[in-house]
């Protein structure tokens, strides 16, 4: 399965005909990615991740994506709490899209807005947000997802390309992670291969901090796209920042006359 389609099972193109009396129940329920120990991020979405997530660009020495660390165990994601809401104040906009995502049509002309079937939340019985009217066309929430993918689809193209401008200023070293959970010790070592470690090969950034620290910012600056406002999704909202005023500002100096 592609890294696109990480967290779906059961997709199926959203249609009139097949989803005409069909509604989705969002709620604060993030089970479906309780075993899923990585979830590709937007570089978009760095600002506002990077607090909270290990930061790492999987993939191979010629092409990789950032992804953000969410277990250390094969299946296992560890920002989910026992009644399966998100433990964390970000949450990544790859698993806020879900149930809907985008596929290739058959003739790979156009993108084709799908959902999992398999979503618990799916339903014919009309809780929640219905998918279509009366009159066969999709309603205002759909015409919401479709701007909140195209958005998404936006931002991974973006990405690409930053991750391409990394390689060129080769910012990146290959690293192995090891942890060993009885001492609950972890080791991050360089790798002379670019072979699968567990399960993704991880490339750990040369700079001294994270992902965003000095040399990255370098690339980041040469990044454009709305990265001051992330990925807003509609039904599963970015918390909004609060702003807090700063201290010991001064007061501009004004010349007297006398």
């Amino acid at each position: 399965m592609t890294a696109q389609l990480l967290i779906y099972e059961t997709v199926v193109h959203l249609s009139a005909a097949r989803h005409r009396d069909c509604a989705v129940e969002i709620g604060g329920n993030y089970g479906f990615s309780r075993k899923t120990n990585s979830v590709p991020l937007m570089a978009v979405e760095f600002p506002f991740a990077a607090s909270e997530y290990a930061i790492v660009f999987a993939g191979t020495k010629e092409q990789f994506m950032p992804a953000v660390i969410l277990g250390v165990r094969e299946s296992e994601n560890l920002y989910l709490s026992q009644d399966s809401k998100w433990d964390a104040k970000y949450i990544p906009a790859f698993v806020r899209r879900y149930p809907f995502v985008f596929s290739d049509s058959p003739d790979k002309q156009r993108l084709l807005l799908c959902i999992d079937e398999a979503f618990s939340g799916f339903n014919r019985e009309g809780r929640g947000q219905k998918l279509f009217g009366a009159d066969g066309k999709p309603t205002p929430y759909v015409e919401e997802i479709l701007k909140f993918l195209q958005e998404f689809q936006a931002g991974y193209a973006r990405t690409q390309a930053f991750c391409e401008k990394v390689r060129e200023l080769d910012l990146l070293e290959p690293m192995q992670a090891q942890v060993e959970m009885a001492s609950r010790r972890f080791r991050a070592t360089s790798s002379p291969s670019w072979r699968k470690t567990t399960n993704w090969s991880c490339f750990i950034s040369t700079c001294s901090r994270c992902a965003i620290s000095r040399r990255c910012r370098a690339a980041l600056r040469w990044f454009e796209g709305p990265a001051r406002t992330g990925i807003a999704s509609p039904h599963r909202p970015r918390r909004p920042k609060t702003r807090t005023p700063s201290r010991g500002r001064r007061e501009p100096r004004r010349d007297s006359d006398g």
